[in-house]
C-alpha cells in the first residue's frame, strides 16, 4: 500500500512539471514574427487529416482574397468539401461549411487553432516575452486561455518550429520546411499531443 501511494505520489509530481522549467528569460533579444510568417496568396496541397481511428484525405486551398481575408477550403478527391474556413483581414474567424460529422464546436476550435498556428494568427508582438533554454530561443505570446511559443535558433535567423501550450505543458506542435527565399511553406505537419491528431500538408505545384 505504501509502495503505490508512492508510485501516486510520483506520477502527479511528474504531471505536475513544467516542460519550460529550463527556460531563462531574455530580455535583450528581439525577434519578429513577421519574418518567418506565410505569405499565401492562391496555394493548393495535398492533405491528409488523422482523428484517432478516421482518416481524412484530399486537397487543401489556401487562397488570399481581394480584401485581405483568407479561405482555407478542404476537400475530398470526389469533391466533397470538408470544411470551408475564412479569416478576415482583423483575424475575425468564420466557418463557411463544415460537413455533418465535422461539425461539432469542438472539432471546429480544434480546426481553428491548428490553422492559425499555419498561419501564425494571434500572435501579438506587443504582448511577446523571450526566453531561452541555452539552444534555442522561444518567443511567448498569450492567446486566448493558452500561450503560442516561436522556437527559433539563438539569432533568431531560422525558424524550428510553433507551440501551441498550457502554462506547463505543450499540446500542439507545427513544424514545416520552408524553401529559402520562399514565402511559402512546401510541407507542413501538425501533431496533438494529448490524442491521436495529425495534420500532414505538402504543397502541389500548379
Amino acid at each position: 500500500m505504501q509502495y503505490l501511494r508512492f508510485i501516486s505520489i510520483l506520477i502527479l509530481l511528474g504531471s505536475c512539471t513544467s516542460e519550460f522549467k529550463n527556460l531563462s528569460a531574455r530580455e535583450n533579444v528581439n525577434c519578429e514574427v513577421d519574418r518567418f510568417q506565410p505569405r499565401f496568396q492562391s496555394d493548393l496541397y495535398s492533405a491528409n487529416v488523422d482523428v484517432i481511428n478516421k482518416h481524412l484525405s484530399g486537397l487543401l486551398f489556401i487562397k488570399l482574397m481581394p480584401d485581405s481575408s483568407i479561405r482555407a477550403v478542404f476537400q475530398s478527391e470526389m469533391g466533397l468539401t470538408y470544411f470551408d474556413f475564412e479569416w478576415t483581414a482583423t483575424g475575425n474567424f468564420t466557418a463557411r461549411s463544415v460537413i455533418k460529422q465535422m461539425n461539432k464546436k469542438a472539432v471546429i476550435t480544434t480546426l481553428r487553432r491548428d490553422f492559425e498556428l499555419l498561419l501564425m494568427k494571434g500572435m501579438d508582438a506587443s504582448m511577446a516575452t523571450r526566453f531561452s533554454d541555452g539552444a534555442f530561443l522561444y518567443t511567448k505570446f498569450p492567446k486566448e486561455n493558452e500561450y503560442i511559443y516561436l522556437v527559433s535558433d539563438s539569432t533568431c535567423s531560422q525558424f524550428v518550429r510553433l507551440e501551441s501550450a498550457s502554462s506547463r505543458k505543450v499540446k500542439v506542435t507545427m513544424t514545416r520546411t520552408m524553401p529559402e527565399g520562399s514565402h511559402t511553406p512546401d510541407s507542413v505537419f501538425i501533431q496533438h499531443r494529448n490524442f491521436k491528431f495529425t495534420i500532414t500538408l505538402k504543397r502541389i505545384q500548379h
